[in-house]
């Protein structure tokens, strides 16, 4: 049974059972992945008020629900169902050849996340998961509030994720997070990346993103018992840095689900 409860996933003392799961798609034209739990989709309770909003601001041309494409401009591309979960994929957009103004796929992408991570926060299943299923590793929460210049990567890393962090995840693991970014902010501006794109892992699951301009993400606090961390991010100027470090935590979880749970993650 799931409900829409109005308040927020909590995964740094209990496990809840994935609801979605990020990937990301290294091709020459990447993506983000998201697979989404279908039974949950219904759940959703999309404010217009606000989508309508957006729409005006931004210029954008359309919005969609979850029965097709989803969000703002169809950012959201749906593209299977299997074992009980739908797959988006989000295109990283090139700021270079962008058809009309400059920012306004870059908006129409992280817009659409924003609000999934929204909607995906205030769903919970009554039962706790049952040591069969797949428990979410990583609670997100963006926020783009374009108009006061205030962009977040914020959320959670579950009990499970920081387990994974501590005692299995190896140094490649660790690596191929900074190259996302790496591959995302060189794919956006068209050019080859420059600056430090790293991340780091220190004591008691402190997990720090870096890529240029200063934009961080970092756990917020020390591991205790075996609880989650919560994480946030600071000098996150505009929806491009945004993304990129979407790519690196999409890695995050994408390693770590598979490591955890095994390919079919």
């Amino acid at each position: 049974m799931w409900q829409y409860i109005g308040d927020y996933m909590f995964i740094l003392s209990e496990n809840c059972v994935l609801l979605y799961q990020l990937g990301f798609i290294p091709d020459a034209n990447p993506a983000l992945s998201i697979r989404v739990r279908e039974e949950i989709l219904d759940s959703f309770k999309i404010d217009q008020t606000v989508v309508d909003e957006k729409v005006k601001q931004f210029g954008f041309q359309s919005f969609s629900g979850f029965d097709g494409d989803f969000g703002f401009d169809n950012a959201f591309r749906r593209k299977k169902e299997q074992g009980g979960f739908v797959e988006y994929v989000v295109p990283i957009p090139k700021i270079s050849t962008i058809n009309g103004p400059p920012w306004k796929s870059i908006h129409a992408a992280v817009q659409s996340i924003a609000l999934f991570t929204e909607l995906a926060r205030c769903v919970y299943r009554v039962n706790q998961p049952t040591r069969m299923e797949k428990k979410q590793l990583l609670a997100l929460y963006v926020v783009a509030n374009h108009e006061r210049g205030k962009y977040a990567v914020a959320g959670d890393y579950s009990s499970t994720l920081c387990d994974w962090l501590e005692n299995i995840a190896s140094k490649s693991d660790i690596d191929n997070i900074a190259k996302a970014m790496e591959q995302t902010y060189s794919y956006i501006w068209d050019r080859p990346g420059y600056g430090i794109f790293s991340a780091q892992l220190q004591d008691e699951c402190c997990l720090i993103l870096q890529c240029p301009s200063h934009c961080v993400v970092y756990s917020r606090s020390s591991r205790l018992k075996y609880g989650g961390v919560e994480f946030d991010s600071s000098e996150v100027c505009h929806g491009a840095e945004v993304l990129v470090l979407l790519s690196g935590l999409s890695v995050l979880c994408e390693e770590a689900g598979r490591e955890i749970y095994g390919s079919s993650f």
